[in-house]
């Protein structure tokens, strides 16, 4: 496995630079066939290491805090009740790559 072609391939959001957005989950777009695809090859390698893998699949991730044009990063809805329920708001800075 060649993890060069994920950083010259895959955009790298920045949106994890502000701790506000910690809670925001990456989603591939489904148009992004062969990101996915050299995703799943890297799943066994990840997997020895001890990682649970899961793909899953969304038409609504939760509130997108980032898009671009190969993901999305989304705080799930789930993550904004509990907040919500801790009388906690969330505050979330919306990013859109150019």
């Amino acid at each position: 496995m060649n993890l060069s072609w994920f950083q010259k391939s895959l955009l790298t959001p920045n949106i994890f630079e502000d701790s506000k957005n910690l809670l925001g989950v990456c989603w591939f777009k489904n148009a992004q066939v062969e990101i996915i695809n050299k995703v799943r090859e890297l799943v066994p390698v990840l997997e020895t290491c001890g990682l649970e893998v899961s793909e899953m699949r969304s038409d609504s991730p939760g509130t997108v805090i980032y898009e671009d044009s190969q993901q999305v990063v989304a705080v799930p809805q789930a993550a904004l009740e509990s907040q919500a329920q801790k009388g906690q708001e969330l505050e979330i800075n919306n990013k859109k790559a150019e």
